[in-house]
């Protein structure tokens, strides 16, 4: 009975083991099963990484072509758009060269484009300025008006009527062209109201400006002033000056944006429409200022076209018909705007 019992236990303790053994290797079985799942989702992740990344790569690749492409064509455009605006403008200079090389007299124009800053420059020298010398006094005026007002109240005793007086008087040198006006403004650069030395006071202002080719030395008539000079020499300005100075009203960086916007009013009421103005569409704003004597024919103004906005001046000089050289001014003007505003001929 001892011997069964023995016997017995031993067999219990071999199904124990056995069992045991087969739950371990159960386990075991398990884990590895989990760790080759674990490793093929790792894997299947970092595919479906990889891919991505590759997806993601091959996007990129394909919008860098793209926008390369985009830039590509931009660069073609905008070098074709160039290339078409030079043409057009040396089609211009063309076209204005030819309109005055048989013309008696010296002629000079200057075509600025506004939008593309391509300019024509053709026979630049300083001639007779006529009353075109009243755009630089005209800026100086703006840049020492506080001075202007203190030299001028010192007569007229009061600060506000010095200042109302000056706006007057730029108002009636600018929008009539009168002589006097320009005499008086010229005497009030001195404190000594000297014409001569405010004269001496421009001039050494126009020599450290840009305008190289202007220069002022006596008083204009007819006028209310005895005749005053500092020189034999004729006040003279270029077409480049005038379109400089204009450029930089419609800039609003001339003196400041303020005494740009002043200085514009008054060329926009400019009342001499006789020649620049005369050769657009009566409905485009000419903010622009004449000269003129029985030999001088000047035109110097900002074009606001419908398409485009730019500068044109014109000055003639010692020329035989006076009448004759302002319409063709006119016909200059013409073309360039219709060469400027293609889309609005007729």
């Amino acid at each position: 009975m001892r011997k069964k019992k023995w016997l017995i236990e031993i067999l219990t303790a071999i199904v124990v083991v056995s069992g045991m053994a087969f739950i371990a290797r159960t386990v075991r079985t398990i884990e590895v099963s989990s760790q080759m799942r674990q490793t093929e989702i790792e894997m299947a992740a970092a595919q479906t990484e990889t891919e991505a990344e590759t997806e993601t790569s091959a996007v990129q690749s394909r919008m860098q072509t793209e926008t390369g492409a985009k830039s590509e064509m931009e660069t073609v455009q905008t070098e074709t758009s160039e290339t078409e605006e030079a043409d057009q403008m040396e089609s211009l200079e063309a076209l204005l060269t030819e309109m005055i090389g048989g013309e008696d007299g010296t002629w000079s124009i200057y075509v600025k484009n506004l939008d593309t800053d391509v300019s024509i420059v053709i026979n630049d020298e300083p001639v007779y300025a006529a009353s075109l010398i009243k755009l630089f006094v005209m800026e100086k005026t703006f840049r020492d008006m506080d001075m202007l007002i203190d030299n001028d109240a010192a007569y007229t005793g009061s600060e506000e009527e010095s200042r109302q007086k000056i706006m007057t008087t730029l108002e009636n040198m600018i929008e009539i062209s009168d002589n006097e006006s320009y005499n008086e403004l010229v005497r009030i650069e001195s404190s000594s109201r000297s014409f001569s030395e405010g004269c001496t006071i421009i001039n050494n202002y126009l020599q450290d400006s840009i305008y190289s080719e202007t220069r002022i030395y006596h008083t204009l008539s007819p006028s209310n002033t005895e005749e005053e000079r500092i020189s034999s020499n004729r006040n003279h300005t270029s077409a480049v000056d005038c379109g400089m100075l204009l450029e930089a009203i419609y800039d609003g960086t001339c003196v400041s944006e303020d005494a740009s916007s002043q200085m514009l009013d008054l060329l926009l009421a400019q009342q001499s429409r006789g020649k620049i103005p005369a050769g657009v569409p009566e409905d485009i704003e000419v903010a622009n200022k004449t000269g003129e004597t029985d030999e001088t024919q000047h035109d110097a103004a900002i074009v606001y076209g419908e398409d485009t906005d730019y500068i044109l001046c014109v000055l003639s000089d010692e020329v035989p018909d006076s009448n004759a050289a302002a319409s063709l001014i006119r016909e200059i003007s013409s073309e360039v705007y219709v060469y400027l505003n293609p889309g609005t001929a007729d």
